[in-house]
């Protein structure tokens, strides 16, 4: 799968396997988020809605609330609020996979 979105992220596919190696691991959805802009410089949301959606197989609308979250929490949406939006698709995923 190819796209702009998905062509401007280095090792797209890799950084697929990374999150859904992480939601096994357990961790929330906030921390995989701060992993994908502090670690892999993924700066924007565009990215970060791609990265969910294909890495844990749901749809656009399933995830847009991370666009009113942002690292430094001076998004719409705090780290425990994005939680509350993301884990049950990340469960869902954990528990299919």
């Amino acid at each position: 799968m190819s796209t702009p979105i998905s062509d401007s992220i280095p090792d797209f596919e890799s950084r697929l396997a990374d999150v859904q190696g992480m939601a096994r691991a357990g961790c929330k959805a906030d921390e995989i988020l701060k992993y994908l802009v502090s670690d892999c410089g993924l700066p924007g949301k565009a990215q970060l809605m791609l990265i969910f959606r294909y890495g844990f197989d749901t749809q656009l609308k399933d995830i847009s609330c991370i666009g009113g979250w942002w690292i430094n929490g001076k998004g719409e949406l705090g780290d425990s609020e994005i939680n509350e939006f993301l884990q049950p698709i990340i469960n869902r995923y954990v528990a299919k996979n």
